[in-house]
Formats: structure tokens, sequence, C-alpha cells
């Protein structure tokens, strides 16, 4: 009886260490994605950016979405995969707008989606 409560103890203690590793890991990378873009859309907004920018931007995102495949869903990813490749694209034929458009909901994406793994009660229930 007593091995089984502390199993169960150990389990839960191991659960609950992953989720808050997890979710310290994922806001750590997706909060500094969130304000490399932002200063990014700032510079499209004022015209100063150009497709090298966004590209490093990408590369940065690429870099770290190795890690968070272990903790988010492949679509998640390859979402963002996409607006920020659009992006990189419209960056380099100096279309800012369009360009705005894709880091703007890359940005709002960098945001919601740790959101949705966090360990919360919306996300318990």
């Amino acid at each position: 009886m007593v091995k089984s409560i502390i199993s169960i103890l150990a389990a839960f203690l191991i659960l609950a260490g992953g989720a808050v590793y997890e979710q310290v890991c994922a806001s750590k990378v997706f909060n500094g994605l969130r304000r490399e873009f932002i200063v990014i859309y700032e510079n499209l907004d004022n015209e100063t950016a150009s497709g090298e920018d966004l590209l490093n931007a990408q590369k940065s995102w690429i870099k770290e979405k190795r890690k968070l495949h272990a903790f988010i869903p492949h679509n998640e990813i390859k979402e963002l995969d996409l607006w920020i490749a659009e992006a990189v694209y419209y960056a380099d034929k100096k279309d800012y707008e369009e360009a705005k458009g894709k880091v703007s909901v890359a940005i709002e994406l960098l945001e919601q989606i740790p959101r949705t793994f966090a360990v919360s009660v919306e996300n318990i229930f």
C-alpha cells in the first residue's frame, strides 16, 4: 500500500516537473522570438527592414524550433514556418505591407502557441 502511494506521488512529481520544464522552455523560446519579430515589424513599418533581417529571424526560428519539436505539435510549428517564409518572401520583394501582415500573424502565433500548452486550469479541463 505504501509503495503504491509513493509510486503514485513519484509519478505525479515527475509529470508535474516535466510540465513545468516544458512551459518554462517553450515560454523562453517563444518570448525571445516574439521580441525579435516585434523589432522586425517596427522596421517594416518604417520601411527600413530588409529581406536579410527577416532571413536572420527565420534562421533563429529554425534553430529554436528543433528544441520545440519535443513539446509542440508539428502542425503548430508548420503554420509558423509558413507565415515566416511568406514574410521573408514579401520583404525580399520590398512589399512591406504584405510582409507586415505576415509578421503580425507570426507575432500573434508566437504569443498564442505557448498559451495553448501552458499549465493552467482552462487547458486541464
